[in-house]
């Protein structure tokens, strides 16, 4: 994470779009995307994608991980909830995708921590599956905790826009109890917490 904070900035963008492609072009799946509060319609398969749509569509001229590597410290132990979408294998064979994943991260000493990835459960055989592409799921949370500082740090600009407008179709097909989660959740629904 923090090597990746160093090595951006406008002018290495090129470099650093071309080196994540090449690192993720195997693992690269559709489930590994980032779309702006803006509902543009458009999804970004690159952090640094959506980087450069915020710079350029909401006309925040400053906005690179530099800044955000600077604002991190006053976050420091805030914790970020992450719904995200998924792709998760069984040892039963079964594989399958999941639209309400979750994952709780921290921000302590000036790093991004995963502090509970959330299980879910095989639909067939009811056992814990496996999340794929783990050492990707990880960089991915990881930024999508950074989205959520840029959205932060510029509310005055990301305000207008709801987020939850197309939220009740991710919750189609979401069976509470095959989610750790829900289960957990006082409300017996992830998607309230």
């Amino acid at each position: 994470m923090k090597n990746l904070l160093k090595i951006y900035n406008p002018i290495k963008l090129n470099l650093l779009y071309k080196y994540r492609n090449l690192s993720y072009k195997i693992h690269k799946v559709s489930y590994y995307k980032f779309y702006c509060k803006c509902n543009i319609n458009k999804e970004f398969l690159e952090f640094i994608d959506f980087i450069e749509h915020i710079r350029i569509s909401h006309n925040i001229k400053d906005i690179n991980l530099d800044l955000l590597n600077k604002i991190i410290p006053n976050y420091n132990k805030k914790k970020f909830g992450v719904k995200f979408y998924w792709g998760l294998h069984c040892t039963c064979g079964n594989s399958f995708t999941s639209s309400l994943c979750n994952a709780d991260l921290i921000i302590k000493d000036g790093k991004i921590t995963l502090l509970r990835l959330y299980k879910l459960y095989c639909i067939k055989c009811k056992k814990i599956a496996d999340f794929k592409y783990k050492n990707i799921l990880d960089k991915y949370l990881e930024e999508r905790v950074l989205q959520k500082l840029i959205y932060k740090q510029y509310k005055d600009v990301f305000s207008k826009y709801d987020q939850n407008k197309d939220y009740k179709e991710l919750l189609e097909g979401h069976k509470p109890e095959l989610c750790e989660k829900c289960r957990l959740s006082k409300s017996g629904h992830c998607w309230e917490d």
